[in-house]
């Protein structure tokens, strides 16, 4: 029983710790900073950081620069795009031209509390989806099918409240960093024996505090997490149950049988962390038995542990992370299982970058412009891309006839199914509501 729960344990921190790498040789270096700077950190003020409120505008554009060997250096793409937001009306907009060898398509986006309004080609009236929600009577309701239109209608209900109602968004927040320092106040850390760990290139005694997780205080924190309300007034629960509805074929499996599987046999385990003497972290990790199952390892200088950082299950290095700081930035590389997955040079004095990746590269600049904008510059996939970022702007909605969807009629649905049937070559079905 407890193989199979470390091997699954085993896949999901795989999973979710080579991705945490990448972030942890940013955060953690820039926390020592301001930790150094202010004393300590107050993470307890994170939920109570305000929406920002100003106003920001970009533009986007991205043209084939015929690059042989890269996928679309010899499409012909020329794209350039328009986004603003304005976080005070609650709305934000989008409108732009793609260009294809030489065939032109223009298109418009606008979104607010009340509606998502669209202008595509081929399609002479402004498509509008109100947020109100939809009527099990409408077209679109019997398209959609009796049994989902309340889920559907909940899903608008969050999306409407993560775009345009930030007191719902704090008061989340809020609820759930409330419940996350109830669950760290249920857990009883003591010392633990002090470790031998290998930093930078030298053993070193580190000490150590752990905890106790058990079975029943994991599957607690779980369910006071899904206990949380949702800014759409659904719990986090009955949100991912609705879920698990959609997507059920047949029977429905409930959520708490899904977590009951989950730690049926999961094991009594030590929750582990080292530090070297200056308080630098060293070690991070799981143990079952007095094995260490999983564990997340600093094992630079003791100046700088997080210049390389290794996930490591079962005594395997699974990825590992190292940063190099130069003189003008940082050099960094990722390897996963061996495999060298890529690299990252940056260069903050001449606000250069260049990413290697799977076999792909991507170089460009980056810098603030004398007007206050900020210029983003990248090259990649045979694509020169320019993004300017700047303060200001004003959402604009797509002109012409609404047509709403929520309340359109099969005349409209057919309508639209055949302009866009005659624009990609083929014709759409007709309506055909939902038994």
């Amino acid at each position: 029983m407890r193989k199979n729960w470390k091997t699954r344990m085993r896949k999901v921190f795989a999973a979710s710790m080579t991705a945490a790498l990448v972030l942890s040789a940013a955060v953690i270096p820039a926390a020592a900073d301001e930790a150094d700077a202010a004393g300590e950190l107050d993470l307890s003020q994170v939920a109570g950081i305000e929406a920002v409120l100003t106003p920001v505008s970009a533009n986007i554009s991205a043209k084939s620069n015929g690059e042989e060997g890269t996928p679309l250096g010899g499409a012909g793409l020329d794209i350039n795009f328009d986004f603003a937001i304005d976080p005070n009306a609650g709305a934000q907009s989008a409108s732009g031209t793609l260009s294809v060898s030489g065939i032109n398509m223009d298109f418009s986006e606008y979104a607010d509390k009340e509606a998502l309004l669209v202008k595509i080609p081929g399609i002479e009236k402004v498509l509008s989806f109100s947020f109100s929600g939809i009527e099990a009577d409408s077209l679109l309701g019997q398209m959609i099918g009796a049994d989902q239109i309340e889920a559907v209608n909940h899903i608008i209900d969050l999306f409407k409240a993560e775009i345009a109602d930030p007191e719902a968004m704090q008061k989340y927040a809020e609820e759930f960093a409330a419940v996350i320092n109830d669950i760290i106040s249920q857990f009883t850390l003591e010392s633990a024996d002090p470790k031998e760990l290998t930093l930078g290139g030298e053993t070193v005694t580190c000490n150590g505090m752990k905890t106790e997780i058990t079975p029943q205080l994991a599957k607690d924190a779980v369910n006071k997490i899904l206990g949380v309300t949702l800014p759409n007034g659904q719990t986090i629960a009955e949100y991912a149950q609705m879920l698990i509805n959609l997507k059920a074929e047949g029977e429905t499996q409930s959520l708490d049988a899904v977590i009951d599987g989950f730690f049926a046999d999961m094991p009594n385990m030590d929750g582990q962390m080292y530090v070297t003497e200056a308080g630098a972290p060293a070690e991070f990790s799981l143990a079952v038995d007095g094995q260490t199952m999983v564990a997340l390892q600093f094992r630079g200088p003791q100046e700088a542990t997080w210049t390389e950082i290794a996930f490591v299950a079962n005594g395997e290095d699974m990825a590992v992370l190292n940063v190099t700081p130069t003189e003008t930035g940082i050099s960094a590389a990722l390897t996963v299982q061996g495999q060298q997955m890529g690299t990252l040079d940056v260069d903050l004095t001449n606000g250069t970058f260049a990413l290697e990746a799977m076999g792909y590269s991507f170089n460009g600049s980056f810098a603030a412009a004398e007007d206050g904008s900020f210029v983003i510059t990248v090259s990649a996939l045979g694509l020169d891309i320019t993004v300017t970022a700047t303060t200001g702007g004003t959402v604009t909605k797509p002109e012409g006839d609404v047509l709403e969807l929520t309340t359109m009629t099969e005349e409209d649905f057919n309508a639209i199914a055949q302009s866009l049937g005659g624009l990609f070559g083929t014709m759409a079905p007709a309506a055909e509501p939902a038994a």
